[in-house]
């Protein structure tokens, strides 16, 4: 039985000493024997006073002794958590968003990584050294799963008997979209931020135990950060901020496509399956022309084709941002002076985005040889962080008031 729970333990010939080459083996020993110890304890407590070991968990949960003990205590009141329309909404969010979701999230993220690499471990061949120092990939593939799945209901949409389905409270709730919205995308977007710190202290700590080559992942991850330290005041707190607003931003849209994606399937499935074919075509087309025979003339073509419709989405943003901002002010969604406090955070994330792009911070990107229209959908890109806000706002407008 030793041999098949703890394979790498082994005996000194001659002694009674045994020895592991993992430290993850006296790991796992100790939780085991501790967690036996425990239930032993209790057990032989609870056969010495006729008692079976389930009325330990009745004890535990019971009302009476609790109502004691709150007595005696000097616990603060507060206020209750539904006093206002904005605090109730606000506290339902937290319950089926908040911090209880983002605790199983980043824990279930982090078993499912460990899991993952320990599987690896074991099921190669002994004396093997598989090269995993990337293998911190996989755990941000897993975080990004779990971000989408913390905010993929953000609006409330939901699938009832194989059909979109908004529930009438969240149409009828006497709060305003604004409010509604910055409450639901708040919650959801903090969860995401929560789970992650949950996931990456996790993995930090019982990582070493449980991965044998753990050191050599935690250096290279170490090093693929780096480029957030060794610059001044100013570019440390600019990269960070860029990259956590960039993870934000994304994940709004994200969750904003998908929820348009349930409301409006069959439209959704119709344009999933022209956008490939239209990459094809065009594919076909390049190949029928160039052929084989000049592989840079190829290169240059598909550069072209792609820069050509890259204007599309550089005059698409400005666009869609005046057209929804318009619509926001004549539903009454925004007054206008919250448009200008929006639009004012939104134009300083541009000049973040802007300093960034032309400082000496910005991984030598303009030292490349990009074209007008890449340089274009640079700076345009300081302005996604607005346009989901605002797109998040005429989404709940649209779902609510149709």
């Amino acid at each position: 039985m030793n041999g098949l729970l703890m394979p790498e333990f082994s005996r000194s010939e001659g002694s009674w000493v045994w020895i592991a080459a993992n430290p993850s083996d006296y790991f796992v020993a100790m939780i085991f024997t501790a967690a036996l110890l425990v239930i032993t304890y209790f057990g032989v407590k609870q056969q010495r006073s006729g008692e079976t070991l389930i009325e330990v968990g009745k004890s535990v949960f019971n009302t009476t002794e609790q109502g004691v003990i709150r007595e005696r205590l000097p616990l603060p009141i507060t206020d209750c958590p539904t006093h206002s329309s904005i605090a109730a909404e606000f506290w339902k969010e937290c319950q089926l968003h908040g911090g209880y979701s983002a605790l199983f999230a980043g824990l279930t993220a982090a078993a499912a990584t460990i899991a993952i690499l320990a599987i690896i471990n074991f099921t190669l061949p002994k004396g093997a050294n598989p090269e995993l120092e990337n293998a911190w990939g996989l755990a941000v593939i897993l975080y990004g799963a779990m971000c989408i799945g913390l905010t993929i209901y953000m609006y409330g949409v939901r699938y009832k008997n194989g059909a979109p389905n908004v529930s009438l409270h969240d149409k009828t709730i006497p709060l305003s979209t604004a409010w509604l919205t910055l409450i639901r995308t708040g919650v959801s977007l903090s969860s995401t931020v929560l789970a992650g710190v949950v996931m990456l202290i996790t993995i930090w700590i019982l990582g070493p135990f449980l991965i044998s080559d753990f050191q050599n992942m935690q250096n290279h991850f170490l090093e693929s950060v780096s480029i957030f330290t060794g610059l001044n005041i100013f570019g440390t707190p600019l990269r960070i901020c860029m990259l956590l607003v960039g993870i934000l931003t994304t994940l709004l849209l994200l969750a904003t496509f998908f929820t348009w994606t349930m409301l409006y399937s069959r439209p959704a499935a119709i344009v999933s399956a022209i956008v490939p074919t239209y990459i094809f075509l065009w594919s076909i087309v390049l190949m029928v022309i160039y052929g084989d025979g000049d592989a840079a003339a190829h290169d240059h073509a598909i550069s072209r084709i792609f820069a050509n419709h890259l204007w599309i989405l550089v005059l698409l943003i400005p666009v869609s941002l005046v057209i929804m901002m318009r619509q926001l002010m004549r539903d009454c969604v925004l007054t206008q002076t919250q448009m200008i406090y929006l639009s004012g955070i939104g134009a300083v994330f541009a000049e973040l985005n802007f300093a960034w792009l032309f400082s000496a911070n910005n991984f030598d990107l303009l030292a490349h040889d990009i074209w007008i229209v890449q340089l274009s959908y640079l700076v345009m890109q300081g302005l996604l962080p607005l346009l989901a806000a605002v797109l998040a706002l005429w989404t709940s407008n649209r779902i609510r008031h149709g």
